[in-house]
């Protein structure tokens, strides 16, 4: 069912100049839209699933969105951290401007899960022209953004200034979103750098692990253990007896 009540959403309306909103374009009343913009955290998974569906050609618009984009990203980038890497926030308008709010401006995974989903359309489409016009470019100025913030610590590199989860005000110094988009993404990059026989100095970097070791707790016997991240980096743990 959702199979096919998505793929008629994306083919009655997202063949246009701007991809569909996560609400589609039905409205349950009338004109009237809660979110009218694109939120990224939920407008990413409507295009999930459609290079496995066989459907890549109606990813096109929204491929296009993002890489018109990109200016005012490197824009933001700039203005925000001082980094000519791209900065996608959560949130952003048909324009192209973004919500540089709060609870936005620290949230890094945007763009790096935005390039990974160009490097996406290669692996399946295995276009390798695809690949070097339009995905390479997008995951360097993503990863520029990475690089830029990433400095070296006692206990690895680390995020300048820290970062924040999705719709969270909370800095922290260490988040395991960034954690994996930053080993995805700079793993990608050494592999796109090899088809394409490019940047081979810089391929030496990308294999240099620049991320943070992720706090560990073993698991306890006979108990369930949550653990959270809080405001600092401080790991709580906390044990639910089993039993």
């Amino acid at each position: 069912n959702l199979y096919n009540s998505y793929l008629y959403l994306l083919n009655s309306c997202s063949r246009g100049q701007y991809p569909v909103t996560f609400g589609g374009i039905w409205c349950p009343n009338a004109d009237i839209r809660n979110w009218g913009h694109y939120y990224h955290w939920n407008h990413q998974q409507i295009y999930w699933g459609l290079h496995t569906g066989g459907h890549s050609e109606l990813m096109e618009n929204y491929y296009n969105y993002r890489e018109n984009m990109l200016p005012q990203a490197q824009a933001d980038g700039m203005v925000l951290f001082h980094s000519s890497g791209a900065f996608y926030s959560d949130i952003s308008n048909y324009n192209g401007y973004q919500a540089l709010e709060p609870d936005t401006v620290r949230n890094l995974t945007p763009g790096a899960q935005i390039a990974m989903d160009f490097y996406k359309h290669y692996q399946y489409t295995c276009d390798e022209v695809f690949l070097r016009q339009r995905a390479y470019p997008m995951m360097k100025a993503c990863a520029k953004l990475y690089e830029d913030l990433l400095e070296d610590s006692d206990q690895g590199y680390m995020i300048r200034g820290g970062s924040s989860c999705y719709e969270s005000y909370w800095i922290l110094k260490a988040t395991m979103t960034d954690w994996a988009m930053i080993s995805v993404l700079f793993d990608a990059l050494t592999e796109a750098s090899v088809v394409l026989g490019c940047d081979e100095e810089k391929r030496k970097e990308y294999l240099y692990q620049h991320s943070y070791p992720l706090s560990e707790t073993p698991l306890q016997p006979a108990a369930i253990e949550r653990r959270y991240w809080e405001r600092g980096g401080y790991t709580v743990v906390s044990r639910i007896k089993v039993g």
